[in-house]
């Protein structure tokens, strides 16, 4: 299989030199945001911040019925709003 083509072409190519205490900082916060290293810094060079995205995983079982009532409280609260906008004529 061939590999797919890049939409955005970069021909421009900037070196800078870091120590290793600043790597590993860029490197981190890299990780941490979930982008790749040259993203990272890009998007902080143009933008000037990123936003971390964290995802969190709940398996606890009373959360679990919780989210599964809280999902049937706005089902009837559907059913009754559609009542009272078709019965409203």
């Amino acid at each position: 299989m061939a590999r797919p083509k890049k939409t955005i072409s970069r021909p421009y190519r900037i070196t800078v030199r870091f120590t290793d205490m600043e790597y590993g900082l860029i490197t981190d916060a890299a990780e941490e945001t979930g982008v790749t290293l040259s993203e990272y810094i890009r998007k902080m060079v143009l933008e000037g911040k990123i936003a971390i995205r964290y995802e969190v995983v709940a398996d606890i079982p009373e959360l679990q019925k919780l989210t599964a009532e809280f999902g049937k409280i706005g089902s009837n609260l559907n059913q009754i709003a559609r009542y009272f906008h078709v019965n409203a004529k």
